[in-house]
């Protein structure tokens, strides 16, 4: 049975009020009417209304690019992605090169600014050329959309992560290496992989490939292998632009079943590294229950990082598992005060659904403001793209202090899809 199925009488009311919500562009509200609506023709509104959504999020894209927001621009890219049912591929694919065409600008005028920097400490202004990367006589790969230069600038894009230590070796690896790297990066890691197994294994970077594509395919052992013998290549954790090769590995250990052999692979990487992996060491804390030291090291990393969702998310639940439930309520709000804003000012991000979600539950289960409680559940609806427990949960509470007689039922639902070790606090806070 649907969680939202009891706010409407009727799948064709649904429907009808998802036409009409379409027709008046706010097609996010009417997705959620369509997600579970079992009509044949509730299939085609919702196409069109997530169609419309994936082209809002490629706007989205630009303007975050535009802006210089990279990790913005490829989150709505992604997003459109997962939205779209067909029709938008020239779009997409112009939005791509947007994309590659304002990172590639920013780059270059870096250079010119670091360029003219060096010139004017050293009083000249040498006019080196950059490095190139694709071999002069390899045609570009088999379907690739754009021209030589493009396909250049976008290689040294990705090479430019590689620590300055090992991008020499790129040139020696040939194009089937580059082409590798391309493919991963298109989203094709099996064509990826095979041709990154006949390159030499005593090259870190095709171990780190090679590693990258067993992960993108699903198979976290097979990547921590290769990241083990990585380590064992090179003596130590690399840093690879945003990640690094230790925090990589600790996740894969994590991913593979082991947590308490991936904490110690990340408490070995941040020795070397201290200022990487500060994610997944709060999350194997929590997952090891290390309640204490989490509590001191999320701390630190909420003070730090006032917009990262996480870090108060993670805060929250080792209150909550150490019974501060008033504690970690307030980490949430702070967490929701920090990111008050407008969208379209400075410094506006989306909501985060986690956030919001938690902090209604929380609420709803002290009972100690149901107004609030209740507010931030219809916003934590809003946002929903698939439901999970939590939101079957939220559902019921909310349906307990607002629609008791659906109480039986969505208490059911909600403990039905539960994970094991949840169901006892749903059944306390539930009456069941």
């Amino acid at each position: 049975m649907s969680v939202w199925s009891w706010f409407f009488p009727s799948p064709e009311d649904r429907l009808e009020k998802a036409r009409q919500l379409v027709e008046r562009g706010r097609t996010a509200e009417a997705r959620l009417e369509l997600l579970d609506n079992p009509l044949p023709e509730a299939i085609k509104v919702l196409h069109q209304a997530e169609n419309h959504l994936a082209k809002l999020n490629l706007e989205e894209a630009h303007r975050r690019s535009e802006s210089g927001d990279d990790v913005g621009a490829s989150e709505h890219l992604e997003l459109a992605e997962r939205f779209h049912h067909g029709g938008l591929e020239d779009a997409f694919r112009e939005t791509r090169r947007d994309l590659r065409a304002h990172r590639l600008e920013r780059r270059e005028r870096a250079e010119r600014e670091q360029a003219a920097r060096d010139a004017q400490m050293l009083a000249t202004a040498p006019d080196a050329p950059s490095e190139q990367y694709w071999p002069e006589d390899e045609e570009a790969p088999e379907g690739y959309v754009g021209n030589r230069d493009e396909l250049e600038a976008r290689l040294a894009l990705l090479i430019e992560n590689y620590p300055k230590e090992l991008r020499p070796t790129v040139r020696d690896l040939g194009a089937a290496f580059a082409r590798s790297v391309l493919e991963i990066d298109d989203g094709h890691p099996e064509a990826a992989l095979k041709a990154l197994r006949a390159l030499p294994a005593d090259q870190p970077l095709v171990r780190w490939e090679r590693a990258r594509a067993q992960h993108a395919l699903g198979q976290p052992r097979a990547a921590r292998s290769e990241l083990l013998e990585l380590r064992s290549l090179t003596g130590t954790y690399l840093v690879f632009g945003t990640r690094d090769s230790g925090s990589f590995l600790a996740q894969c250990t994590a991913e593979s079943g082991d947590l308490k052999e991936a904490l110690v692979v990340i408490r070995d990487a941040r020795k070397k590294l201290p200022k990487h992996g500060s994610v997944i060491f709060a999350q194997l804390l929590v997952a090891n229950q290390a309640f204490e030291e989490g509590e001191r090291v999320l701390v630190k990393l909420c003070k730090a990082h006032p917009r990262q969702a996480i870090f108060f998310l993670l805060l929250a639940q080792v209150r909550v598992r150490t019974e501060h439930k008033v504690k970690a309520m307030q980490a949430l709000e702070a967490y929701l005060s920090n990111t008050h804003c407008s969208p379209g000012t400075c410094g506006y991000q989306p909501p985060s659904l986690g956030v919001i979600r938690t902090l209604a539950i929380l609420y709803l289960e002290e009972g100690s403001d149901l107004t609030r409680g209740l507010e931030l559940a219809e916003q934590a609806r809003s946002l929903v793209e698939k439901p999970n427990w939590e939101d079957l949960y939220l559902t019921a509470l909310a349906a307990k202090h607002e629609r008791p007689s659906d109480l039986a039922r969505l208490g059911a639902v909600a403990l039905q899809n539960a994970p094991p070790p949840e169901r006892p606090r749903i059944e306390q806070h539930l009456s069941l």
